[in-house]
């Protein structure tokens, strides 16, 4: 599950909530990355975290 934050200690927690339902975080990048996580953006919908990283990689902040 794709994630953006700047805050470590909020990354820890959603981080171990993410995977207390079965999901693997991947932090993308900052909060403004986030706009990347919206419907009809390039992180939108499923991927595997390896296709999430990739993607990630080629966005800019």
């Amino acid at each position: 599950m794709p994630m953006a934050g700047d805050d470590a200690q909020a990354i820890e927690v959603a981080s171990g909530l993410i995977r207390d339902i079965g999901f693997e975080p991947v932090l993308v990048g900052g909060v403004d990355m986030g706009r990347y996580l919206m419907p009809g953006t390039p992180l939108a919908g499923e991927h595997t975290p390896g296709e999430i990283r990739r993607i990630a990689a080629t966005l800019s902040p």
